[in-house]
């Protein structure tokens, strides 16, 4: 089966690339269509590479010179060869514009989004591609609505028209479910402040890119219209997991996945203190039982590729995570060192436990243990760090994989015995000096 091939040419305003599909020979080429608002791609009718990367340049050159594009369709005979003789598929319109300023002019929403998905979102972990384009139907609503066409139009007011539509849940949008059910008010519809207000975060994120990406040496958005406004809310809501919430569920976790992986998770996770993911991809190469120095028990190696915050280093483990390794090896059927994914995918082993599945699991555990849900995987990450808070605050970011202290301090929680301490213990008395 043929391989997959692509080649690209020009920048913003004028990128054109030219590919071929997985197991076809017929190579395509695509361009921004500002009229459809996509990227347009269309057969060239040919799998000569060479020429492909000539017809690119040339289409390239005539959207950075303005050239008054034919219809799609007719773009592939456009760039064929012309005799000297005749006239001209592509017609030029107009003098040709610099184009930084041909861009500035074109810059609507719809452009803006998509050159922004395309360099940075499309790229971000986890779920976070999806959201942003949820984001994008939730924006491009709100302006069609307000009649704001482009960035250069947008004020502070209209955020905080955003703002308030969003939370009384009156800003409507086809296919996108933006409201949540008020329990406390049947019938009502009800939108909390912070996800309202990730909703602006992400339209400030965009426009702060824009200001800071260049085409020719201009910006591409001369200045953010916004600033982030500041969030007003109560404390969120922070459930914590407490050691007989982790004994019960362990208690049932062969029930819910009787080849004892799920047994295994939920003590590695209580252990290491990790996010899911990191968990879920650790691998057997990435894993050493023999003790180094400061590390009796050996380590495990968090892969940088797989953290929110591309932090990557060996971890010593305890006694009770070296156990746990070695019998998710022999489950596995693993040695130290290979190269195989512990906690594999149920249908494709070749890739590794989802977050999705693992909260599946875990929902179903909290059922046959009978008790309260926990409130996702960030209540065990709570758990570890605040059973950790007498230790220094470096040496709990190591182990835990933390690069921001603040965030850190996010998951430690008071609890009821330290409390205690607090006031039955003060660490010194505070005596009356001689005159």
């Amino acid at each position: 089966m043929a391989k997959s091939w692509s080649y690209s040419e020009g920048d913003y305003g004028h990128r054109v690339r030219v590919f071929t599909r997985s197991g076809r020979k017929c190579i395509y080429i695509e361009h921004w269509d500002a009229a459809l608002g996509k990227r347009v791609p269309f057969s060239l009718g040919h799998a000569d590479r060479e020429k492909a990367r000539n017809q690119c340049r040339d289409l390239s050159d005539a959207l950075r010179l303005g050239v008054t594009l034919p219809a799609a369709a007719e773009v592939s005979s456009a760039l064929e060869p012309v005799a000297p003789t005749a006239k001209p598929v592509l017609e030029v319109r107009h003098e040709p514009q610099p184009v930084a300023a041909t861009a500035a002019r074109a810059l609507a929403w719809d452009l803006l989004f998509a050159l922004y998905h395309e360099e940075e979102g499309q790229y971000k972990k986890g779920a976070q591609p999806r959201e942003d384009l949820r984001r994008q139907k939730v924006w491009r609503a709100f302006f069609a609505l307000e009649k704001i066409e482009e960035p250069g139009h947008l004020d502070q007011s209209a955020i905080k028209k955003f703002t308030r539509l969003r939370i009384k849940g009156r800003l409507h949008v086809d296919g996108v479910k933006l409201t949540l059910e008020d329990p406390e008010r049947p019938g009502e519809d009800v939108v909390t402040a912070t996800t309202v207000h990730a909703d602006v975060v992400y339209l400030v994120t965009v426009l702060n890119w824009a200001n800071q990406k260049r085409t020719a040496g201009k910006r591409l958005l001369a200045e953010v219209p916004i600033r982030l406004p500041v969030l007003k809310t109560p404390e969120p809501r922070r459930p914590i997991a407490t050691y007989e919430d982790v004994r019960d569920l362990r208690r049932v976790a062969n029930q819910v996945d009787p080849r004892g992986y799920f047994g295994c998770y939920i003590r590695l996770h209580d252990a290491l203190g990790w996010r899911v993911t990191a968990v879920c991809s650790i691998k057997a190469s990435e894993v050493c039982l023999q003790p180094h120095d400061g590390m009796p028990y050996g380590y495990v190696r968090k892969n940088p590729a797989v953290d929110k915050e591309a932090v990557g280093q060996r971890v010593p483990l305890s006694r009770l995570a070296q156990a746990t390794f070695k019998r998710l090896l022999r489950l596995r059927g693993a040695a130290a060192g290979d190269d195989k994914f512990l906690f594999a995918g149920p249908k494709d082993v070749s890739r590794p436990w989802l977050r999705w599945y693992v909260r599946d699991l875990t929902n179903r555990a909290e059922r046959l243990a009978e008790i309260a849900h926990m409130g996702g995987s960030h209540a065990f990450r709570r758990k570890w760090v605040s059973e950790r808070k007498d230790h220094p605050i470096p040496d709990i970011m190591a182990a835990g994989g933390w690069t921001d202290e603040r965030s850190l301090r996010a998951y430690l929680h008071d609890d009821t015995d330290t409390t205690f301490q607090v006031v039955s213990r003060p660490t010194r008395r505070i005596r009356r000096r001689a005159a």
